[in-house]
Parts: structure tokens; C-alpha cells; sequence
């Protein structure tokens, strides 16, 4: 059975440097699909709320195992704090681009691919995330203009 990992939430992302995130996102551009990580588990506390007793849950995720395999590559002297940060922050710019508020920032570039100017990447390794594993986009629209004219 692997062993329990800790789990960052989206709020206690650490702050990164902005070439780090590059760097992760060009590793996991290159970063090939048959990676074989098994499972990160998980084990999260559940409350029954009809007889208010709890209950350990264990829960795998395959994916996160999968990006986290390759972003340790990239980064072997890193520790496990550093890379869940990366996926919370890489999460949470992948929901930007795919709600459209980075519209006017980002360029497609090819088939499921999007080009990331150096000052979204910026932003997106320092801004604070939300609770809700995002970040705010009024924030973010805003930092990344003061970014761009200051």
C-alpha cells in the first residue's frame, strides 16, 4: 500500500518562481501520457451527517500521480509541498484559459495547446489561489495589468 501523502490546499499553494512554473509547464507539455505512477491516495476524513459519526475515506488519483511523476522529474531536489502547489497553480490557469477571462493574453498554439506570455506566468506563480482550488479572476485580470504598465 503506498504511503499517505500530505495534502496542500489550494490556499496554502506555496508562491513560486515565475521560471519554475514555466519550466512545468514546458515539462509537462513534453511529458509522455504512458507514465506509469499507480495511484496517489489519499485518506480524507468524511463526517456522516445522519448519525454525526466520521469515518476515514481513501481516495486515488490517477492523474495527479501522473503529473506529479513527471513534474519530479523535472525537479528531483523539490519536496512535496512544492509540487502540489504547481498542480494547484496549474489548475487553476488551465480554468482562466478554458473559462475565456485570459481571451485577450493567450494564443492557441496548435491542437489542445495555448501559448503563455511570460506575465500571465508571472501572476499565475505568486497570486494567492482561493479556497475553491482557482483564482479570482477580477484579481488576477488585475494584477496582470499592473504587471503589464508598471
Amino acid at each position: 500500500m503506498p504511503a499517505h501523502q500530505p495534502i496542500i490546499l489550494p490556499e496554502e499553494a506555496l508562491q513560486l518562481e515565475p521560471e519554475q512554473l514555466a519550466d512545468a509547464l514546458k515539462a509537462l507539455s513534453l511529458a509522455d501520457a504512458r507514465i506509469d505512477a499507480g495511484g496517489q491516495e489519499y485518506i480524507m476524513v468524511r463526517l456522516n451527517p445522519r448519525t454525526g459519526k466520521s469515518r476515514p475515506v481513501r481516495a486515488i488519483d490517477s492523474t495527479l500521480s501522473r503529473i506529479l511523476a513527471a513534474l519530479k522529474g523535472s525537479f528531483p531536489d523539490q519536496e512535496q509541498p512544492f509540487f502540489l502547489s504547481l498542480c494547484w497553480r496549474l489548475a487553476a490557469l488551465a480554468g482562466l484559459v478554458r473559462a475565456g477571462v485570459l481571451e485577450e493574453w493567450v494564443v492557441p498554439a496548435g491542437l489542445g495547446q495555448t501559448a503563455v506570455p511570460d506575465e500571465v506566468i508571472a501572476v499565475a506563480a505568486t497570486l494567492p489561489l482561493t479556497g475553491r482550488f482557482e483564482f479570482d479572476p477580477v484579481s488576477f485580470l488585475n494584477a496582470l495589468r499592473a504587471l503589464h504598465t508598471g
